[in-house]
């Protein structure tokens, strides 16, 4: 897999050199994160450009679920970046290319200096289908890889003739390209939780839950490094996960860093529909949060089923969210 950001030259041409480095350090970590989340190998960073790669029987549909999630968080990045650039930053873009293939994978270059890394047609026609991907199209694959991820595809278009050439090079191989747009739903990959420490037992309780019914969850008492930035920690926690539960209660109605998180989330527009409250008591949502309280909210406190329900219904809200893409 090859990813790259659209629009960096012209970034570098507006924006003041801490902003663009901002911006690139910001770009690179989701790069390693989304790969190292949907366990591929981060190869290189090449500029504003990550070379990664994925092995195994699940590898194709692990590089194609990983770029759909880079391009979630890129909304999530750029309004992010909004916030601190004057220019409209709305002409940033990615392209991404995926092609499946046996390479020559090791340790290759002089005595002195050496570089580990993948070589072969595969990791060439991958970086080309990056190159090529702009212009409204942002995820390009290969006919293996696309033979091995359809069944999860909900629209793509090809394939298209495409010929991979050397600059110079009349004739090139021909091979055959296909566009895919969008993903049939599924699981998210991890749910933030927000809570308050006073309900740390239910969150405990409600993460293992979630854990059997194969949702993996990111919360502060489990997540955050003793030492590090409490609100960076929180932000990188938002930017690994698809959805945010809010567990509502008496004690979490009081609590800041609730107001903060879900305040932080809402104002994230991948989170806008991808919100979970879940009342713990008969506390109002909205001293936590105007917006949530306008959500239906889960009772917690119908049992052990509560990490099926919970999962469902954020399939069904994957669906819903999916559909009204399609038609818009």
């Amino acid at each position: 897999m090859f990813a790259d950001m659209r629009g960096f030259t012209q970034l570098c041409q507006s924006q003041e050199i801490i902003q663009t480095q901002q911006i690139v350090n910001d770009l690179l970590t989701m790069f390693a994160d989304q790969v190292l989340i949907f366990g591929g190998i981060v190869n290189k960073f090449l500029g504003d450009a990550v070379f990664a790669i994925f092995r195994g029987d699940a590898a194709p549909k692990q590089a194609v679920r990983c770029a759909f999630s880079m391009l979630q968080r890129f909304e999530s990045l750029r309004y992010v970046w909004d916030r601190i650039c004057n220019e409209d930053l709305s002409f940033l873009d990615l392209g991404i290319g995926i092609v499946t293939g046996e390479v020559a994978l090791g340790s290759i270059g002089s005595a002195s200096v050496r570089d580990f890394t993948a070589i072969g047609t595969p990791v060439n026609l991958a970086n080309a289908f990056q190159s090529a991907a702009r212009n409204g199209k942002r995820i390009l694959i290969d006919q293996a890889t696309w033979n091995a991820v359809q069944d999860i595809v909900a629209d793509s278009e090809g394939p298209t003739a495409f010929e991979l050439r050397k600059p110079g090079q009349e004739v090139g191989v021909k091979f055959r390209r296909y566009e895919v747009k969008q993903l049939k739903p599924e699981i998210p990959v991890r749910v933030f939780v927000s809570h308050s420490h006073e309900d740390r037992d239910f969150a405990n309780s409600l993460t293992e839950q979630l854990k059997r019914c194969g949702i993996e969850t990111w919360y502060s008492p489990q997540n955050i490094i003793p030492a590090n930035n409490y609100i960076e920690s929180i932000r990188d926690g938002l930017m690994k996960s698809d959805w945010v539960i809010v567990l509502v209660s008496s004690h979490s109605s009081k609590s800041d860093w609730v107001r903060a998180e879900v305040n932080t989330a809402g104002n994230d527009p991948r989170f806008r529909s991808r919100i979970l409250p879940i009342k713990l008591d008969d506390s109002d949502p909205a001293l936590i949060s105007h917006q949530i309280a306008t959500i239906q909210a889960v009772d917690g406190q119908t049992g052990t089923n509560l990490g099926k329900t919970i999962r469902d219904l954020l399939i069904s809200g994957e669906k819903d969210l999916r559909s009204n893409a399609a038609l818009s």
